[in-house]
């Protein structure tokens, strides 16, 4: 079932720098030009964005504890831009996202689709200033047996952010409520958890610029969701990742991720004391 902010795609998307593509989760943004934009804005027209761009990445996960096998993950954003004027843009994206894990009997339920998820939102640009605001509406349907099996119909939500430059980075802040819809408010196929109800996630990321050719992303996540037994969890996430730059196209990138159930506060189980990290390595497109 999509959770937005623990989808795969969250430690790697687009959705940082140039448009946004949570994360995954969400590259999340259009860069702005500083002092050209204050001194020609009018007397000249904007600049058109295309009406249709795809971008994807592929990336290996090496997770560091022994019960966690590889994986595989491929995400897919397709971005069609509806309407565009000086301070605006609106758009409608369609992010899907997919996993492989490898383990020792291989069959075909190791493959899966993670989520299909649909955003339709709006970018602000802030007058005499390199800010942005984003606002909309994000939806998510069944994508895989597993949604299914849990009588998951489909899940909405609102996005809220702010992307500013800071000190020649990049830094983007996000909140996302989201209410999840199932055919029953009982427990999921595997009957570990109740379905969930409702949930607040809070993102930062932070893109720095290292040189011309390689840049340096940090992401973190604070995730807070509760199911129809009423009780409230939260998840928290961190990543660090180095992009390198080959051409306008194609990156390639290296770094680790981190995600762990914070309430797991006991006189046994520290919160992060399972160590889920993982160290992961891929490729990522635009066109």
């Amino acid at each position: 079932m999509t959770i937005w902010g623990q989808k795969p795609g969250t430690y790697t998307s687009r959705r940082t720098v140039n448009h946004l593509m949570i994360g995954p989760v969400i590259s999340l943004f259009f860069g702005l030009s500083a002092a050209a934009a204050t001194s020609s804005v009018k007397t000249s027209k904007p600049e058109l964005e295309p009406f249709f761009s795809a971008s994807g990445n592929i990336y290996q996960t090496i997770p560091q504890i022994p019960e966690k096998k590889q994986s595989t993950i491929t995400n897919m954003t397709l971005d069609f831009n509806l309407a565009q004027s000086k301070q605006t843009l609106t758009q409608l994206e369609l992010n899907l996202s997919a996993s492989r894990l490898w383990t020792e009997n291989q069959t075909n339920s190791t493959t899966k689709m993670d989520s299909v998820e649909v955003y339709g939102q709006q970018y602000y640009n802030l007058e005499d200033s390199n800010t942005k605001v984003l606002y909309g509406l994000k939806a998510a349907l069944p994508a895989n047996e597993s949604d299914r099996n849990a009588g998951f119909n489909y899940a909405g939500g609102a996005i809220l952010g702010v992307i500013t430059p800071v000190f020649g980075s990049k830094l983007s802040l996000f909140a996302e409520p989201s209410i999840y819809n199932f055919n029953w408010e009982t427990s999921d196929a595997s009957g570990s958890e109740y379905n969930t109800k409702t949930s607040l996630s809070f993102l930062a990321i932070l893109s720095s610029p290292l040189s011309k050719s390689i840049t340096w992303k940090n992401t973190g996540l604070l995730y807070q969701y509760r199911n129809y037994a009423e009780n409230t969890y939260q998840v928290g996430s961190f990543s660090s990742l180095l992009k390198f730059k080959m051409n306008s196209n194609f990156n390639i990138f290296s770094g680790f991720a981190t995600k762990d159930r914070l309430d797991k506060v006991t006189s046994t189980q520290r919160a992060f004391s399972r160590d889920l990290v993982n160290f992961r390595i891929g490729l990522d497109w635009s066109i």
